[in-house]
């Protein structure tokens, strides 16, 4: 998927509000998602070379981080759910990971063993 330079810019602001909206850390966010702080800017940036499979974990990631938080999510005008059906033709997308754990967000929880 190709984004026009507007569309790059309205979902840049988009990710970066809801990382405000989280309230979480950068610092932890590059460790769940296991970004550098590089990697985490060029995705809220949507630079030419980010992978897309990575702004869509960080989209649904800080989803999750917002809704945790109490909070309502900023819409995105361009990563949408009809956009994600577009997206599986072409990416192989993986699920973001809860936010402050690192764990997936469809891995099974580990039982206590006593």
């Amino acid at each position: 998927m190709t984004l026009k330079p507007a569309e790059r810019q309205a979902t840049s602001e988009q990710l970066t509000a809801n990382l405000e909206l989280s309230g979480l850390a950068r610092q932890q966010v590059c460790e769940d998602l296991d970004f550098s702080d590089d990697e985490l800017q060029a995705s809220l940036e949507l630079r030419e070379l980010v992978d897309p499979v990575d702004v869509w974990v960080l989209r649904d990631y800080l989803e999750l981080a917002v809704r945790q938080a109490g909070a309502e999510p900023v819409d995105y005008t361009v990563l949408t759910e009809e956009a994600r059906t577009e997206a599986y033709k072409w990416y192989v997308l993986r699920d973001a990971p809860q936010p402050g754990t690192g764990t997936s967000a469809d891995a099974p929880e580990s039982a206590d063993v006593d």
